[in-house]
């Protein structure tokens, strides 16, 4: 009998399989190895469906690990118990203006075999896709069917293998989707927010620095940029929360992280607490986003900090591991008062504190379960009540050699060249949020440069064949409708190919990767920054 009743009880049975934003695992890898073998494709997946997105468990020729439901093929797939085949997605009327279809990864030929989950209902596909038009024979799909078999024995496997209260207790599956819900929420009014405080901080900005204002109302400015620098940070905890900050992975060494953090650790936590670190986890080291893991080691430092009101000792300790990924732990121990089982099962929901009023968010924990899982990590907790708190984060190693050099960012620039950030070049700037685009046209124009402004990407196209004179930089935004923000410049790049680019993003949206050595800012953005950021982009052309 068809268990698909309705997509929310399907969702809730993909949510008790806690599969999703899952590190890779080898057995799944091996299943789209062989269905891109069997049909002779460069590209394979393992495709879930969740409420608004397709989520790749495994994947091979495919450089992004998530796109938005509504372009997703496999959500097709899922409709029905057979597979779903497209020979020509550009002659299939439900595809041709499809943005995987038009844009990257350019998608012609798709298949893909409906996954049953355990508990009957369709929770994705495996699929197999290509760049050009193509036909299966029928022993391909039949093999494409019996790995997609395998997929459920995997699932099924996977299943046994959650404790009895993750895999059984139907709250959980209901906490699972609140919790996914509340993300995707912090994450798209984070995104909306991050847009208007462009505007708010840019603006004051502007305005504090006009020498023809009183003294008295550049101070009241300067409140109100310090509101707006609060607020900034309070985004980014619920972007991490959602799984949408935008992430700068790199080789790190987490000893030189943590001993580079010290100093402000040690003025965040209580008077009588002492902090050491300890580290072997060399010459190991960690791909990830450094900001963000020393907004890891701030929270839990800070967390153990107010476990202990009446002072303590607090050790992070860093470590080689091979189980249960092979990585480096970061262990931040402390000898407060513990947490009692109850506190630990809700230790990572939003919200949720055991501190006094006016103490903290109940965002702090919930941030950096956030973080680890976007980074591909794992997150441990160890405490019993009266016998202190260890909390480990593994992030995944590296075999990269090469070390995020020190930072000297855009600061040393502006304050080495200043008003020379400016120049004469024509730039295009693209943003579907119009305050914003105002915002950074009038930046622009006050630094000299010639400004034209889009606020889709087909008119920044229709500009771009209409213009008379090269453009020489586009600022655009990543995440827009119809066509994103990197794919508007490849397109662009084909009438002019050294036309430089920065890319702008409210929050991380993985299905659409900005381009690697592309400059990329955070929104909100203040007006040295992109000015100082199109100065360098244009010199190093």
């Amino acid at each position: 009998m068809d268990k698909l009743l309705t997509d929310r009880d399907r969702l809730a049975d993909l949510a008790s399989l806690h599969i999703l934003d899952t590190p890779p695992e080898p057995e799944f890898d091996s299943v789209v190895r062989a269905a891109a073998a069997v049909a002779g494709t460069d590209a394979a997946a393992i495709s879930l469906v969740a409420a608004h997105r397709q989520w790749f468990k495994a994947s091979i020729g495919i450089d992004f690990v998530e796109s938005p439901r509504a372009s997703a093929f496999c959500d097709h797939a899922i409709a029905g118990d057979e597979a779903l085949v497209v020979t020509d997605a550009l002659s299939d009327a439900r595809f041709a203006e499809n943005p995987l279809v038009l844009g990257a990864p350019h998608v012609r030929f798709y298949a893909g075999h409906p996954i049953h989950s355990p508990g009957g209902h369709r929770v994705g596909s495996l699929c197999v896709l290509d760049t050009t038009p193509r036909v299966l024979e029928p022993a391909q799909l039949a093999s494409l069917r019996a790995l997609a078999d395998h997929v459920e024995v995997l699932l099924q496997k996977r299943l046994d293998r959650l404790p009895t209260s993750a895999a059984g207790d139907d709250s959980g599956h209901h906490r699972a989707l609140r919790l996914e819900a509340l993300g995707r929420l912090a994450g798209g009014v984070a995104h909306d927010f991050n847009n208007l405080l462009t505007v708010i901080l840019g603006y004051s900005e502007l305005l504090a620095l006009d020498t023809r204002l009183p003294a008295d109302v550049q101070d009241e400015l300067r409140e109100v940029a310090n509101a707006g620098t609060r607020a900034k940070r309070l985004t980014r905890q619920l972007l991490a929360f959602g799984r949408r900050q935008v992430l700068r992975p790199k080789a790190l060494d987490v000893a030189e992280v943590v001993r580079g953090s010290l100093p402000l650790l040690r003025r965040m936590v209580r008077p009588g607490v002492e902090l050491q670190a300890v580290s072997d986890a060399a010459p190991w080291r960690i791909h990830a986003d450094r900001v963000q893991l020393e907004q890891i080691l701030i929270n839990l430092t800070v967390n153990a900090s107010d476990a202990m009101p009446r002072g303590g000792r607090i050790e992070v300790r860093s470590s080689k591991v091979r189980e249960p990924i092979e990585g480096v732990r970061i262990d931040v121990i402390d000898e407060g008062e513990g947490m009692t089982a109850e506190v630990r099962r809700r230790l990572f929901e939003p919200f949720f504190t055991t501190k006094e009023e006016g103490r903290g968010t109940g965002l702090g924990l919930a941030t950096v379960h956030g973080i680890v899982e976007q980074s591909g990590g794992r997150l441990i907790v160890h405490s019993e009540p009266g016998r202190g708190t260890t909390m480990s984060v593994i992030l995944p190693r590296t075999t990269d050699a090469s070390v995020e050099p020190p930072r000297s960012g855009i600061g040393k620039l502006i304050e080495e060249r200043g008003d020379a950030l400016g120049g004469t070049e024509r730039i295009l700037v693209v943003d579907d949020d119009a305050a914003v685009r105002v915002f950074m046209a009038k930046v622009l124009r006050r630094a000299g440069y010639t400004v034209l402004e889009s606020g889709t990407p087909g008119d920044a196209l229709l500009i771009v064949e209409k213009a008379s004179e090269p453009i020489d930089l586009v600022v655009s935004d990543v995440v827009m409708r119809r066509m994103s923000g990197p794919e508007m410049v490849h397109r662009i790049r084909e009438r002019w190919p050294d036309v430089g680019v920065v890319h702008v993003s409210g929050y991380s949206s993985q299905g659409v990767p900005v381009p690697d050595g592309v400059p990329h800012l955070d929104k909100p953005i203040a007006a040295a920054e992109l000015l100082g950021t199109i100065r360098t982009t244009l010199d190093d052309r």
